[in-house]
Parts: C-alpha cells; structure tokens; sequence
C-alpha cells in the first residue's frame, strides 16, 4: 500500500503532520524531509496514548516506517548481533522498503502493514445520520450501553472507542448503541492532533454506523482545527474502506520484523 509523496502530502498543515511523525516515531524532523533513510534507536513513546515500538523492548526487532520518499528504521538500543548484521547490508541512500528486509532468510514480518492516513479539510466527505448523539462519560446510562456494545468485540479491540475519551460519539438504533467513535487527542505547541477509533457491533455491520459515527467526530475535530489522523492495519479492508469514503489519504506505514 503506497503511501504519499511526504514533501508534497496535499494537506494545508504538513508542517505540523510532519513534527507529529517526528515525535511519535522519535526522530528529527530533517530525517522526514530528506530522501533515503536512517536508522535510528528506538525511544520511549512521548504520549501514553502512542504504540510504543517492540524494537524498544526486544533486541532482535527492527522497526520500519516507510514514506514516499524516505524510511525511519528504528532499532533496540542494545540490538543483537543478528540484527546488526542485516542493518549493516542495508543501503541507507535509497528509501528501504519491507522487500529490503526479508530478503533476508532469517528476517520475517510481524503482523500485518500498519497505515496512517490524514484527512485534508477539503476533502472531507461529510456523512451526517441523525440517529448519531455524543456520549458522555457522566451519563449512567451512555456509560451502561458503551459496556454492552463492548461486550460484542473482541476485548483486545476496546481500547480503540471507549466512555471516557475526550469525545464519544454513538449510534442509537433499536434502543441500544450499537457503533461509536471517539478520539485520542495529541497537542503541543507545534501540532494538534486527533486519532480517531471506531467499533461497531458486528450484527449490525455493513451499514454505513461506522461511517456515520465517524463522519461526527471528523466535524467535532475540524471545528476545533485538528488535524484528523486514522490509522489501521493492512487487512482491515472495512476500516480502510472507510477512511478513504470520508476522503482521508495515506501518509506513511509501518512494519516490524524479527531476525533470528
């Protein structure tokens, strides 16, 4: 899945897309505007809320987020010696790929391709349903039915929507909620940003709730001027399906690897 020329990204604040990147990939943000790529030591993630890299804990993982028009490999600071070997064969001049890894008989892929997308506000394609309401964390009864809609998906996948984000939005049908989504919200003084999730209960999928919660807490962070982030994984067609039907575009992936 390709992702788009990071110099010419067609979003008003790439500027602050970029720095974002920067910190949560923990590098310097010349590294993101240079051509081929760089290889870096894993650093602790800078928000709670960010997916730290396994390369941080574990000393045979390698870490790969891949751009248009250069790659971050990012490492463990104490790396094992197989590991060393394969960054020492990589050519670092040109923008490395995950072709570039397993080439390598002892290199494999963990888990699938992770996107990140980014919506331009003018190419938002706004989806409104009035069956959509905002939830609240202090309602007895929204925190009672956002329980109940976790009880249909796989525990492991709540974390993506839930009660007390800085805002939630449902879908109401047949007296229950049976979608939401909410984002995580990333701020400094040089970028503002919000990460959105969404989960819907499965018997009710396929109808556009996905989209249509989705589509409110786009308006809700454009109305606040974020900048909108999705991120998913490769094999999650429903989830990308979406973010490209409300008018986000790819910015980066990334992959990780274990060397035996």
């Amino acid at each position: 899945m390709a992702a788009q020329n990071l110099n010419i990204f067609p979003h008003p604040r790439l500027d602050e897309i970029q720095h974002y990147t920067a910190i949560r990939l923990g590098c310097d943000i010349d590294n993101l505007k240079n051509s081929g790529s760089v290889i870096l030591s894993a650093k602790p993630k800078a928000y709670e809320d960010f997916m730290e890299p396994s390369s941080l804990e574990e000393a045979d993982i390698i870490s790969l987020a891949q751009m248009d028009d250069c790659s971050i490999i990012r490492k463990n600071p104490q790396e094992s010696e197989a590991v060393k070997k394969i960054l020492e064969q990589v050519d670092c001049s040109k923008k490395l790929s995950p072709e570039d890894f397993l080439q390598f008989e002892n290199v494999k892929q963990n888990g699938y391709e992770e996107p990140y997308f980014y919506l331009n506000p003018k190419d938002f394609q706004v989806f409104p349903d009035s069956n959509v309401i905002q939830l609240s964390k202090e309602n007895p009864e929204h925190v009672a039915m956002v329980a109940s809609l976790h009880e249909t998906v796989e525990e492991k996948m709540r974390w993506f929507s839930e009660i007390d984000h800085p805002v939630v939005y449902g879908y109401m049908l047949d007296q229950k909620i049976v979608g939401i989504a909410s984002h995580f919200l990333f701020e400094s003084s040089e970028f503002k940003v919000a990460a959105g999730g969404v989960l819907v209960n499965p018997e009710y999928r396929r109808r556009n709730i996905g989209k249509a919660v989705v589509s409110k807490i786009c308006e809700w962070a454009l109305q606040r001027d974020y900048i909108i982030e999705w991120s998913s994984w490769d094999k999650n067609i429903a989830s990308i399906a979406l973010a490209k039907s409300l008018g986000f575009k790819q910015f980066l992936s990334e992959y990780e690897f274990s060397v035996s």
